[in-house]
Formats: structure tokens, sequence, C-alpha cells
């Protein structure tokens, strides 16, 4: 089944525990509409617009308040980033 979904299924993105991230440093009433696109291999599907504003929601395991040896987490004052992700 998951060979066949693979195939067939467009991407979405949930957040399942979420912790709300605060970008102290972009307008509070400014947002953008990024890209992500519908499948990772097929760019052919396209694209869908995923809103980008100062207050994000991210899943809880993806935070960490120290810096630990795992670079693909956010934590206070480091920069990160977003994967498949284009504004």
């Amino acid at each position: 089944m998951r060979e066949t979904l693979n195939e067939t299924a467009p991407r979405r993105i949930a957040v399942l525990d979420p912790v709300k991230l605060v970008i102290d440093n972009y307008p509070a009433d400014k947002e953008e509409q990024c890209e992500a696109p519908n499948h990772p291999q097929k760019p052919e599907w396209g694209k869908r617009a995923l809103p980008f504003s100062r207050e994000l929601w991210i899943e809880r395991e993806d935070y960490r308040t120290c810096r630990a040896k795992v670079t693909s987490v956010c934590f206070p004052a480091i920069r990160c980033g977003c994967v498949t992700v284009s504004c």
C-alpha cells in the first residue's frame, strides 16, 4: 500500500503536537504566500500555496530549548529553515 500511495497521493502538512513559534523580527501585520510541491518527485503535479506570517505552528519534537547535536530542529536564537518550501 505504501508504494501505491507514494505514486498516487499528493503531499500535505499536518502539525499533530503543536508549539507556537513567533518570529520577533517579522512584521505582525504581514503575511506571505510560500509554495510547496504537491509531490516532491512529481513536479508536473504543481505547487500549493502555504501562508507564512509572524506566528507559525511547528511540531513539538522539532523544537528544543537547548542546542543539541541534532541540526534538524529549531531552538531560540538559532537560524533554521523549512524543507521544500520557498517564499
